[in-house]
């Protein structure tokens, strides 16, 4: 969905994160792709303020996934919350000058910088914004559980469920031999 920046109030526009957004559900789920999100589920606002040509863009989004544990490879269901805090001014007000702080040259950034983007005048995407936040929020790990105990590496079984029929002091591999007799000396 492009918003022309001069469409935007004043006093600020919020527009409410449903599933009746059909642009809303289609970038969710490309962005979700393989995680099994579930379009019904998804709920939120965003608030979009300007001040002439800068908008700051507030608010958060939810949706549920059904992600496999990637420990024990059970699949579950997890909220997904997505925080959409982002500023934003346009391309054109950035000079490519040799003097402008915007310059090609390696700078340093601070963790306000990361909620800092461009727009390309009149319009601002919220697909691609919404859509970059979504990967952003994902976790780097699925876990069903912190103390989720994932597979046995030998036999396969699920930890969390059953003990193995491994012998724990049987080595997988007898190569490992030299290096078990050193750890107990």
């Amino acid at each position: 969905m492009k918003l022309t920046v001069s469409s935007i109030p004043l006093e600020g526009q919020t527009i409410e994160l449903t599933p009746r957004l059909s642009w809303l559900c289609e970038i969710v789920a490309e962005a979700l792709s393989g995680l099994n999100g579930s379009a019904e589920s998804l709920a939120g606002s965003l608030s979009l303020n300007r001040v002439d040509r800068i908008v700051s863009l507030r608010g958060e989004m939810g949706v549920d996934i059904n992600p496999a544990c990637d420990r024990c490879l059970t699949a579950f269901v997890q909220r997904l919350h997505v925080p959409l805090h982002i500023d934003l001014s346009p391309r054109t007000e950035i000079g490519d000058s040799a003097g402008s702080p915007w310059s090609d040259e390696e700078m340093e950034t601070s963790a306000a910088d990361l909620d800092f983007s461009f727009y390309q005048e009149p319009e601002i995407d919220l697909k691609e914004i919404i859509r970059e936040q979504v990967v952003l929020a994902l976790p780097l790990q699925f876990l069903c559980a912190e103390n989720c105990r994932g597979l046995c590496p030998r036999c396969g079984a699920n930890l969390n469920v059953e003990l193995c029929r491994c012998l724990p002091d049987n080595p997988a591999d007898p190569r490992w031999g030299p290096l078990k007799k050193w750890k107990q000396a």
